[in-house]
This record gives structure tokens, C-alpha cells and sequence, in this order.
């Protein structure tokens, strides 16, 4: 009996709407923007020239509605999608991190920098700390260096 409802429960899980979208998109990979306004949360994704509709109450903020909202821009573009490949039109190629964050994409992490440098990074530390090598740092306090900074900096020392 138990191992009835064991299964029956499996299969009630790999037959939801979400898995069954999920399937279907998992290929793509489309980021969503969340925002809060007002007092709603907010989704959108740049990738698709219409709004999705998810606006969400989120007066007490809680974990659950923002994963409600989430699911919900997830089932809406799923749909759209689908009804494009109904009527035989392509899909928009998902954005990349690059294109969404282009400031992201020049920031390195100490560990890149040092490699980059060919230094360990206790030389690299005193040399951001003395302001030889420009860096700034995240909210946590991690360092972040810029690739192109970092690329003049050699450059410097090797032609100087």
C-alpha cells in the first residue's frame, strides 16, 4: 500500500505543469528581473518585448510569494514560447550575463587577478591596498578587479 502511494505520488509530480514546462524549456535559459514596487513584486525579463503580467502583493514580504511570482513568469513565458512554436515563429536567444551586466563581465574575482598578475595573492592585496592596482570590493568585502586595469598594469611594468 505504501509503495502505491509512493508511486502514485511520483507520478503525480512528473506529470505538474511546472515539470512538464520545465522539460520543455531547459534548453533555454531566460533570466528574470525582480523588482520590488511599490508595495508588489514586480517580474520581467528583458528577452520578451511584452511585460509579464506578475505582479504580486508582497506586503509582508515572504519567501513563498516570491517564489509564487517566479513560477508564475516561468509558466507565462513557457506559454508564449510555446505558442510561438505553434505558429512556426522563433524563439528570442536567451541574453547573457555579458549583455544584461556588461560591468560584470570586466570584474574579476583576486583569484583571476592573480593569475592574470602572476602573483600570489598576498602581493596582489598590498599592491590594491596601496592603490597600484585599482580595485574596488563587493558589499561582503571581496575585491574585485578590472580585467582592463589589470591587462594596463602588465603592460606598464613590462614596457616601463
Amino acid at each position: 500500500m505504501l509503495k502505491q502511494n509512493e508511486e502514485k505520488e511520483n507520478k503525480q509530480v512528473s506529470q505538474s505543469p511546472i515539470l512538464q514546462k520545465y522539460k520543455m524549456l531547459r534548453e533555454q535559459d531566460y533570466p528574470l528581473i525582480v523588482r520590488v514596487i511599490g508595495r508588489h513584486l514586480v517580474v520581467t525579463s528583458p528577452d520578451f518585448q511584452f511585460p509579464i503580467p506578475v505582479v504580486v502583493p508582497y506586503d509582508p514580504p515572504s519567501v513563498e510569494m516570491g517564489g509564487k511570482a517566479l513560477v508564475a513568469a516561468f509558466l507565462q513565458i513557457a506559454e508564449y514560447l510555446k505558442a510561438l512554436g505553434d505558429v512556426g515563429e522563433k524563439a528570442p536567444n536567451p541574453s547573457t550575463r555579458q549583455e544584461l551586466f556588461p560591468q560584470l563581465g570586466d570584474e574579476v574575482s583576486l583569484k583571476e587577478a592573480c593569475h592574470i598578475l602572476g602573483m600570489k595573492p598576498d602581493m596582489v592585496r598590498t599592491l590594491a591596498d596601496e592603490g597600484k592596482v585599482p580595485s574596488t570590493r563587493t558589499p561582503k568585502g571581496h575585491r574585485r578587479f578590472s580585467r582592463e586595469k589589470l591587462k594596463n598594469f602588465v603592460r606598464a611594468r613590462v614596457l616601463g
